[in-house]
Order: structure tokens, then sequence, then C-alpha cells
């Protein structure tokens, strides 16, 4: 639908259900059919990387790592039928976290580069949060035109899973050494070995990775 005009409208029935955070979006099948009537949209950036669009978060390193685990994890239905799969998440993430070997980096945002010889992840955020609203990048926003990147670098194992994994969880942003915020209207991630990357929760491919902004390019359907 990426530059058609054809409107989106979402009926949220996952377990991570983030977009439909972002923009309060109607779980009730009625208020949904209502909102459809009604037509009420707004015009909302997407992610492209490579052609292909998403609309919350980009990422590599960890979070694809917990988005490939919770995707094959034999608890995820069992914690969606007892309405608690944002737990799916956070299960996956501490044991990722456990495991995950970090990577040195060179990331390109817009014209300047940097390089980080110990990373852990680098988030591409339209949306603030993913994994059922775990706040990666908590200053995105789908309408301001810009991609808001969280970088969590030179850091080590035991300090993110102490201190700056539960701050995560608080949804708060994380003002410690070792996490990097910045925004750009694209990003090219190079790393030292292949690397895994994750947009909208699905595994997609490894570095190196262009994620850049498109710009209005999805009318999406409020129905809350």
């Amino acid at each position: 639908m990426a530059g058609t005009g054809i409107p989106l409208a979402i009926l949220p029935a996952g377990s991570g259900n983030d977009t439909a955070r972002m923009f309060r979006l109607t779980t009730h099948p009625d208020q949904f059919i209502k909102g459809l009537l009604e037509h009420r949209t707004v015009a909302i950036d997407l992610l492209n990387i490579n052609d292909r669009f998403g609309i919350t978060v980009a990422g590599i390193g960890l979070d694809a790592r917990i988005g490939q685990r919770v995707n094959h994890s034999f608890y995820k239905p069992i914690l969606n039928k007892l309405g608690l799969s944002s737990f799916t998440y956070t299960i996956a993430a501490i044991i990722e976290l456990l495991s995950f070997k970090p990577f040195k980096s060179t990331v390109t945002i817009d014209d300047m580069t940097y390089t980080y010889a110990i990373t852990w992840l680098t988030a591409c955020g339209n949306n603030s949060s993913y994994g059922g609203g775990l706040v990666v990048c908590p200053g995105a926003s789908p309408t301001d035109s810009m991609l808001n990147i969280t970088m969590l670098h030179d850091v080590g194992r035991m300090n993110i899973l102490m201190r700056l994994f539960p701050a995560l969880l608080r949804g708060q942003p994380i003002l410690r050494k070792g996490v990097t915020y910045r925004t750009g209207k694209e990003i090219t991630t190079e790393t030292d070995r292949p690397i895994l990357a994750i947009i909208d929760g699905e595994v997609i491919k490894s570095t190196p990775l262009h994620v850049a902004i498109h710009e209005k390019a999805l009318n999406l359907i409020l129905t809350r």
C-alpha cells in the first residue's frame, strides 16, 4: 500500500500491537467498523529497508536475536492465551542478554559516521516501542519525517542486565553511558560479521543494512 493512497485499517489481534498502541486503535469489532465508516485518516511515515517497508522499528543485533527467539519460542502461544504477551519479549531478552556476543560497527547517519568497538544493538524507530511496549526509541513519532536512532554500545553485559534493561522496561529514556540517541533521515550500518536485522518483529536479513524514512507514505485509518 505504500505510496498508493489506499488507506490501511488495523484491527489489533497480535502479541505486540505497538502500532495500535501508538494510535490508540480499538480492539473492539463494533468500534472498528464505525471507524471504517467514519474514515478518519492520518498520513504516516514508513521505514524503507532496501525497498521493504515497515511501520515500527528496524534494528540489528540484540533486538533482532530477541525477535527471532520470540518467533520460535514454545512459551509465546501460552503467554498470549493468558493475556501476558509482553512477558514473551522480556523472557527472550533476558535469555539473549546472557548469551549474545557484541560486534564492531560503523554507523553513518546522514553525513556523520560513528564507529563502536562493542555494539549490542542499533534500533531505528518510526515508532517509540516494539515487543509489546518496550520503549527503545522514546522520541520517535511516525508523523515527524525523521528516524529516531538508539545505539547500545561500549558497555558490559551485567550493566545492561542490571541497569539498562530495567530502565527500558520502565519506558524511560536511558541517560546513561553506553546509550546514544540520534536522529536523521537515513542510516547505514556495517559490521565486522553478519548480524541479523529485524523490522516490525520479523527477521529479514543480515548486515550491511540501509534504513531510510519514507515520508507520509501510508494513510492509516483511525479507529479509536
